[in-house]
């Protein structure tokens, strides 16, 4: 085996294990985005806002302050 080959297979392992760190952390970066999303509680009979239920500590949403981004949760 010469040193161009050996070289090679040994780029081809370091490319191969900086892409799969980055796909993990960008996993994991989309998954905290996920579960941190405020759920807002609509009404099924008034189609209004109930509550809003922050997951986040220094985010204060309220019904009257909506999130861009929330998971809506019927209730009755």
């Amino acid at each position: 085996m010469t040193d161009i080959t050996r070289e090679s297979i040994i780029l081809k392992g370091i490319a191969a294990t900086v892409l799969t760190i980055c796909t993990v952390a960008v996993a994991i970066k989309i998954t905290t985005d996920l579960t941190n999303i405020p759920d807002v509680y609509v009404s099924n009979l008034t189609q209004e806002c109930i509550k809003v239920l922050n997951y986040v500590e220094h985010e204060n949403y309220t019904c009257y302050d909506m999130p861009s981004r929330y998971n809506q949760v019927w209730v009755q």
